[in-house]
């Protein structure tokens, strides 16, 4: 591949690579290093309104008290 050189912000020009690939950079002693290039999984697809209106009556998180009930348990007399 070739050598680079870093600049004054410690920056190496990779050849074949294109801006915003992403790296772990692992060091595997005192003057060797390696860049492993990290696949972003693709993106879900958008949660239609349908959808998330399902989800939040299946959740077992929703209140069971109605609002003055709750208004009496949290409300100082």
């Amino acid at each position: 591949m070739g050598t680079v050189r870093a600049d004054g912000k410690r920056r190496v020009v990779v050849p074949g690579v294109k801006p915003g690939d992403v790296f772990d950079v692992q060091r595997l002693g005192e003057e060797r290093y390696v860049l492993v290039r990290l696949h972003r999984p693709p993106p879900l697809p958008s949660v239609t309104r349908e959808q998330c209106l399902e989800a939040m009556s299946r959740s077992p998180l929703r209140m069971t008290l109605s609002w003055d009930q709750l208004k009496q348990l949290t409300r100082e007399p």
